[in-house]
């Protein structure tokens, strides 16, 4: 009887790409187009919870703990409340997300090395997000690529009623933000679209209970100055904490003076938390006697990361 090498087989059974019932019998034939056919198969694999139950279980303990040290993977089971899902260049769909009915904290970070200079084309994978919706969900952090950002949106759409933290890489997820996030207590963006002081006053009236924002520089269409100038003038009233990033390189002495003044006028007033990058400035005694004033008169309070 004529074999059929490996490369025939499997020029053979890309023709039945599309066709997972073709392949899933020719698994069955023998070991020789097992070992063929699976490859296609888990180039774009269906996976459910129970198919990753079933895989993770197999797994020998050394590479189940490899997995959950890296934050691949969390243990997948319907009821777990935090998903981690992390790795560069995956292509399996996101289907399995959904059956995690009583998600609270999900963290989506994937991330690509382009072929071309606008990125890879397929991203179909993702699609199946902007359907999903989860009643529980509180915490959000998604950093997928920018081709992408639409199908985000809509999950916003879907599910940003109850969320209190969101945190995001894309540069003009902020007027999503403001309209389908209005239980927002802490934000972590880029605040990179063409009127982003507006969209940045809007997330603070619209969003009556945030607390704590993390404005990014990098990619930031927003100055230092213009930010603190609308955070002293439009923040709520439990708003305490502000991540100055790598803001504060750009700010002198008079920006934090003249912040500090519309601050201190709050009624009633309420102790702000600044935080900044322990050491990435240097020296500047103008700027840190301004700051010992205030933090003195009890206006705010200089936290070093």
């Amino acid at each position: 009887m004529i074999r059929l090498n490996v490369d025939c087989l499997d020029e053979i059974f890309r023709y039945f790409e599309e066709d997972k019932a073709v392949l899933h019998s020719c698994l069955l034939v023998n070991r020789f187009w097992c070992k063929v056919s699976v490859r296609i198969l888990w180039e774009t694999p269906n996976v459910t919870v129970e198919v990753l139950n079933t895989l993770i279980t197999c797994l020998p303990d050394e590479s189940k703990e490899f997995l959950y040290k890296v934050g691949t993977i969390l243990t997948p089971t319907p009821c777990e409340k935090e998903l981690l899902i992390k790795g560069k260049d995956n292509h399996w769909p996101l289907s399995f997300i959904e059956d995690f009915k009583n998600l609270q904290e999900l963290e989506i970070s994937l991330s690509y090395v382009s072929k071309e200079d606008d990125g890879y084309s397929d991203f179909e994978h993702f699609e199946d997000l902007q359907y999903f919706t989860f009643p529980h969900l509180k915490k959000l952090n998604i950093n997928l690529p920018k081709k992408v950002e639409p199908i985000v949106v809509k999950f916003l759409e879907n599910n940003g009623e109850n969320l209190v933290e969101f945190q995001s890489n894309y540069k003009s997820i902020n007027r999503a933000v403001s309209d389908y996030c209005p239980k927002l207590k802490s934000l972590h963006t880029t605040f990179g679209e063409k009127f982003s002081g507006l969209l940045l006053r809007n997330i603070l009236k619209k969003c009556k209970k945030l607390e704590s924002i993390e404005p990014f520089r990098r990619g930031s269409n927003l100055s230092g100055k213009e930010l603190l100038k609308i955070v002293a003038e439009n923040s709520p009233k439990n708003f305490h904490e502000l991540n100055l990033h790598n803001y504060y390189e750009e700010l002198d002495a008079e920006d934090l003076k003249s912040f500090f003044i519309s601050w201190e006028k709050r009624n009633p007033l309420k102790l702000l938390t600044l935080i900044i990058k322990n050491g990435s400035s240097r020296k500047n005694d103008e700027k840190e006697a301004i700051i010992n004033e205030y933090e003195r008169k009890g206006v705010i309070k200089i936290l070093k990361m």
